[in-house]
């Protein structure tokens, strides 16, 4: 899946804490926003992801607002995950976080967006490609079973070779669902069965080269 990264701050109106009704609460107001983001529903459905994540996803994972103890804080920002599927525009999800950050806010706050780097774009290899068929004869070859294929719910720089048209396919050991989390690790067996893999898929190659190399 693709990323971009979405900072999204909100300016309200500062009073003092003991006089609420003065202001508009720029951290109560994300707190509105958060909640009509979860609501939006994006059509773009692909079977090659694990149900949880087979479509778009958008999450604060940064939020920070206020100056004072007993001031309505004026400014609140946080940081939007957005990630797309393949063959999903960033700028309609764009648009659907703003139509629903501007229905859900005090109509009295004024709303304000940048982007967090360029991010990483969304792609999907046809399975029919030498190097996808290369690496799952060799998988089978060590495992003696097929591999399945999926899509990688995280974005990677497989996405910035496969923008120069170089046919790439993400392959690692380890469990996708431990990565970023408390204790995350690979176990060694699995990074041995790894070196195994590449190898053979190495020498596959080559014999694909030699073979193509021969014939011209």
């Amino acid at each position: 899946r693709g990323l971009r990264w979405l900072e999204l701050r909100v300016h309200g109106i500062a009073s003092h804490g003991a006089r609420p009704y003065l202001g508009v609460n720029a951290i109560s107001q994300c707190g509105k926003i958060m909640e009509a983001l979860e609501k939006i529903n994006f059509n773009d459905k692909n079977p090659l992801f694990e149900k949880e994540i087979e479509g778009t996803t958008i999450s604060v994972n940064k939020i920070h607002g206020g100056i004072q103890n007993n001031i309505i804080p004026e400014e609140c920002r946080m940081v939007l995950d957005c990630r797309m599927m393949p063959g999903q525009e960033i700028e309609e999800v764009y648009q659907q976080i703003q139509n629903a950050a501007k229905q859900a806010v005090d109509r009295r706050c004024q709303l304000e967006y940048n982007n967090l780097g360029n991010g990483w774009d969304s792609f999907v290899i046809n399975e029919k490609e030498p190097i996808v068929q290369i690496m799952q004869n060799a998988y089978e070859k060590v495992h003696g079973q097929k591999t399945k294929l999926r899509g990688k719910s995280g974005c990677t720089d497989a996405s910035y070779i496969y923008n120069h048209n170089i046919p790439v396919v993400v392959f690692g050991p380890g469990d996708p669902n431990e990565s970023h989390r408390v204790n995350e690790k690979v176990c060694v067996k699995n990074i041995e069965e790894m070196v195994e893999i590449l190898c053979e898929s190495a020498k596959l190659f080559m014999q694909k080269e030699n073979i193509m190399t021969n014939k011209n």
